[in-house]
C-alpha cells in the first residue's frame, strides 16, 4: 500500500547494510518513527484516511532520503 518496504525487507537490507559497514568501518545512524495519534485518526475518520496519512508521510520521507538510505514500516505506524 505504501510502496516501501515491510518489516522483513526492511531488517534483511538493514542487516546486510550493517555487516558491510562494519566491515568498511563506516559509520550509521537509525531513525525511527512512531507516528502519534495513529489509532485516533484510523477510529475518528475511517481508515481510508488513515491509509492516506500513511501513503502521505511515506512519499514525503521517500523524496527526502539520499541514495542508499533505507526505508521499511516496521509496524502498524512505525518506520526506520
Amino acid at each position: 500500500m505504501t510502496g516501501i518496504w515491510n518489516r522483513r525487507a526492511f531488517l534483511e537490507h538493514a542487516s546486510r547494510h550493517l555487516s558491510k559497514a562494519a566491515i568498511d568501518k563506516q559509520a550509521m545512524a537509525l531513525i525511527a518513527f512512531d507516528l502519534d495519534h495513529f489509532k485516533f485518526i484510523n477510529d475518528g475518520y475511517g481508515h481510508l484516511a488513515g491509509d492516506r496519512m500513511l501513503c502521505s508521510f511515506c512519499n514525503v520521507t521517500t523524496d527526502a532520503l539520499r541514495p542508499g538510505d533505507l526505508f521499511g514500516r516496521i509496524g502498524g505506524a512505525e518506520f526506520a
